[in-house]
Parts: C-alpha cells; sequence; structure tokens
C-alpha cells in the first residue's frame, strides 16, 4: 500500500513540476528552484510528506539543473505554514510544493502575495484558485479499494478494521474504497471478511 502510494503521488506531482517547469512565468529551462513546506509529520513519514518529497527528488534527479529544498514549519497553523512559504520565497524558490488540505488557507493568502511563484497543491484547493496555482487530487478510494481485497483474503479471523487520521475528504475516501474492496471480495472473491472497527484517530501524529 505504502508503495502504490508512493508510486501515484510521484507520478502526479511529476506531472504538475513538469507543467510548471513548462510555464514561461516560471523557467525558459532546467533550473527551476522547487521548494516543499511539509504538512503534519515528517519527511520520512512514509505517507504524504515522503510520497511528495520523493517526487520532488525524481524531479530533480530527471532535471538535474534543477534545485530544490523543504521547509517543516515549526507549527500546523496557517501561520506557520506562512512563514514557512515566505522563507522560500525568500530564498527565489519558482514552486512550492504544499501537501495537504491543512495549506488551503496559507495558499489562498500566499498565491496573491506572491504572483511570480507557481504553487502545486496536493489535496487542497484555494476558495478562489489564482493562474499560479495548480491544485492536484487523488482518487484515494482506488488505491484502498485494493487494499480491501487484499485483506479480506489474508484475513484469518474474518475480522478487518479501518483507522482512519482525521475525518476529511481524502481520509472518508480512503475508509469508503477500503469497505468497498472488502465488500468485493465477499461478493466475487469467496472470502467472508467483516470490518467490525472503523474509527478516526482524529490526528495524523498519534
Amino acid at each position: 500500500m505504502k508503495k502504490l502510494f508512493k508510486t501515484v503521488a510521484t507520478t502526479f506531482l511529476m506531472l504538475g513540476l513538469v507543467a510548471c517547469s513548462n510555464n514561461e512565468e516560471v523557467s525558459k529551462n532546467d533550473g527551476v528552484k522547487i521548494g516543499m513546506v511539509t504538512d503534519a509529520g515528517t519527511i520520512d513519514d512514509k505517507s504524504f510528506n515522503q510520497g511528495t518529497w520523493d517526487g520532488i527528488v525524481k524531479y530533480n534527479n530527471d532535471n538535474p539543473d534543477s534545485e530544490i529544498q523543504y521547509i517543516q514549519p515549526s507549527g500546523e497553523t496557517t501561520q506557520d505554514y506562512l512563514e514557512a512559504i515566505d522563507n522560500l520565497a525568500l530564498t527565489g524558490t519558482e514552486v512550492i510544493v504544499l501537501p495537504g488540505f491543512k495549506f488551503e488557507e496559507a495558499l489562498g493568502e500566499a498565491q496573491e502575495q506572491y504572483p511570480d511563484i507557481t504553487f502545486v497543491a496536493i489535496d487542497a484547493e484555494p476558495h478562489e484558485v489564482k493562474e499560479n496555482t495548480i491544485s492536484i487530487f487523488f482518487s484515494e478510494q482506488q488505491a484502498s479499494f485494493l487494499t480491501g481485497i487484499a485483506s479480506a483474503l489474508e484475513t484469518k479471523t474474518n475480522k478487518v478494521g479501518f483507522l482512519g487520521g482525521m475525518e476529511v475528504p481524502a481520509v472518508q475516501k480512503l475508509g469508503w474504497g477500503f469497505v468497498a474492496g472488502v465488500a468485493y471480495a465477499n461478493a466475487n472473491l469467496g472470502t467472508n471478511a467483516e470490518v467490525i472497527d472503523y474509527l478516526y484517530q482524529g490526528t495524523f501524529t498519534d
């Protein structure tokens, strides 16, 4: 599941960065400076931050004249995110990647404050999307559908469960896909699994 997520995240992010590097307002050719602000967690969280950063690193490997860096903000408030964006802007960053719905408010302000910077938002979309913003959304339910099937096939007790982080659209889609995958396996693959727990933790850090 982690490998599948990272592959999808890397692919989508590279498409977004290629689109940015083809934009004359961002870069005439190679050499684009890309920055990332991490969401809750760390750069090696084996999830959203790491998958996003892996995509940036892959782009950098394919375009060695580009420059990349990331900043982990001091907190998770809009002001914390804006300060991190400001720090990247001060270094001449041309593309800033923001992974996560928590960036929506900060992005709404930053895209106006820095019209010459291209923002790539993942699972986030400000109230008004400016021309310098690209919002990327995933079909998370497709990956978790496969996880539901795999869980139904592998369980020894016929009891499975879903534990999400915060109850936000992206995580909700993961839960719905998981339940649908279990139901599909029961209907088509001879399994008899039951989702006995379906919970949200309310955080991405615990």
